[in-house]
């Protein structure tokens, strides 16, 4: 019986091992260009580009274009879905800084933010749970390995008044952790995690406190 357990743990760790998580940074073409971008020197899943002409202190206003899909196809309601959990985790981050105003209110003292959902992976809750019951039994304590999480990757372009010339670029992307035991059984809760995450790297850019390496 040890044998087997330890057998099935192989193999579990095995599979965790080929699991890359799925999310790396995309060049889907949203950004237009992707060789200004420079790596977050605090997260190394983040890029950003800022314009040299931008000063954070002259912007009050953010309007929020409805988030693009470019991901490969989901189902049409888990892509809406999707689509409003970024767009709602911009809107919370981003109040916190600026007003949020109508797509007609567009002119002086506003950014235009437009986002898109460039990747994403699902959580196999079917393969995790096995997985975890298995390493659980043959190691004797409670197990969080779970081979295969999901995540999601995004591209998302600042424009600066009406003009909607670009003044800030930003890509990312994260991989679900095994310790966030709820994403690894709710379909997409790493990714909802990972618009979270963007939002407020994103609003650390535009206020001027992202370090590029």
């Amino acid at each position: 019986m040890t044998t087997r357990y330890f057998s099935l743990l192989g193999c579990c760790l095995i599979m965790s091992a080929c699991s890359t998580g799925g999310q790396r940074f995309t060049q889907s073409g949203f950004l237009g260009g992707y060789e200004q971008l420079s790596r977050s020197k605090r997260h190394g899943n983040a890029a950003f580009w800022l314009s040299a002409d931008y000063r954070p202190a002259q912007y009050d206003n953010v309007v929020l274009a409805p988030v693009t899909w470019l991901a490969p196809h989901r189902d049409e309601a888990v892509e809406q879905r999707l689509k409003e959990e970024l767009g709602g985790s911009l809107r919370d981050v981003l109040s916190q800084r600026y007003r949020i105003v109508d797509p007609s209110r567009v002119g002086q003292r506003t950014l235009y933010v437009r986002a898109a959902i460039t990747n994403t992976r699902r959580t196999r809750w079917f393969v995790n749970a096995p997985a975890q019951v298995v390493s659980t039994l043959a190691l004797g304590s409670l197990s969080i390995l779970a081979p295969l999480q999901g995540g999601a990757s995004v591209e998302i372009e600042v424009s600066g008044d009406a003009n909607r010339v670009p003044v800030a670029q930003f890509s990312f992307y994260r991989n679900g952790k095994p310790w966030n035991f709820k994403g690894s059984y709710v379909a997409y809760d790493h990714a909802r995690l990972a618009f979270r995450e963007a939002s407020k790297q994103l609003g650390d850019v535009l206020a001027g406190q992202a370090v590029a390496k």
